[in-house]
């Protein structure tokens, strides 16, 4: 019996010998690892930090004269003449890109208006590019924001002139933009109008607030339109604006979005 004990704690013992290496062991190769992915790790991140320091730019497509998309270049390129911005912001989407040719001429469209001097003949590319139906429907609605963007741009400088020719081209432009509620062009022209009439009493305010509540209540137009719309109303406090409001609020057809909008608008009236 005291053999049997013997022999049996001897195995015991031998057992626990074995499963001490292999945790030895297995610990071993996992510092090993760690090494490994901790070097890994280094390189991955110098290679980012490398690439970051090699591209400082976003590409934008450059464009032939018939508006193919060519090859990229950077934005930060200094801009020397308006015919090569216009080259570059007329720039045609071959269908499969177009979000991120919109993306990258909005990248251009920012740079431009934050220029110690901007271009004089910015408003007009931009009119110019929101009235070319050709564009896809994202580019025209940067280009429709960035109109109301200049104007907010000029008159902080002091340099914006209500009464000039240009001052009426981009009210024109904003006010036909608006009248677009099938697409997601009309909300940006909503907010630039509501933005600019702040500072720009040419702005007809009844025309705007009838358009916002036209729009609002149009169940045949663009969602983000209608929302912006509805917001507007309530910022505006158009009080002609509550009974459609309250048509969205109880119309079991409202998307939840837009009925948030209009409760909220509601209560600000």
């Amino acid at each position: 019996m005291n053999v049997k004990k013997s022999v049996f704690w001897i195995l015991v013992l031998l057992l626990s010998l074995s499963l001490l290496f292999v945790s030895l062991l297995s610990r071993s190769e996992m510092n090993f690892g760690g090494k490994e992915e901790f070097a890994g790790s280094f390189a991955c991140s110098e290679r980012r930090v490398t690439k970051h320091h090699v591209e400082k730019v976003t590409p934008v497509a450059e464009c032939d004269m018939s508006g193919r998309m060519l090859k990229s270049m950077p934005t930060s390129i200094p801009i020397e003449s308006p015919a090569m911005l216009k080259k570059r912001l007329h720039c045609k989407s071959n269908g499969n890109d177009a979000a991120q040719i919109a993306s990258d001429k909005n990248q251009v469209m920012d740079e431009l208006l934050n220029l110690p001097q901007i271009p004089s003949d910015y408003a007009e590319t931009l009119i110019a590019l929101f009235c070319d139906s050709t564009q896809d429907v994202v580019t025209r609605d940067f280009a429709v924001q960035h109109i109301g963007l200049y104007a907010q741009a000029l008159n902080r400088r002091g340099q914006y002139d209500p009464k000039s020719a240009e001052a009426e081209s981009c009210r024109s432009a904003l006010f036909d933009a608006a009248d677009e509620t099938g697409t997601i062009v009309a909300a940006a022209a909503f907010r630039a109008l509501s933005d600019v009439s702040e500072f720009d009493s040419s702005i007809n305010a009844r025309r705007l607030n009838n358009a916002l509540v036209r729009c609002a209540s149009d169940e045949s137009a663009s969602l983000v339109a209608r929302i912006m719309a509805v917001q507007l109303c309530g910022e505006r406090q158009v009080k002609e604006s509550k009974e459609s409001l309250r048509s969205i609020v109880s119309s079991s057809s409202t998307s939840k979005p837009l009925r948030l909008a209009a409760k909220h608008s509601i209560e600000r009236l």
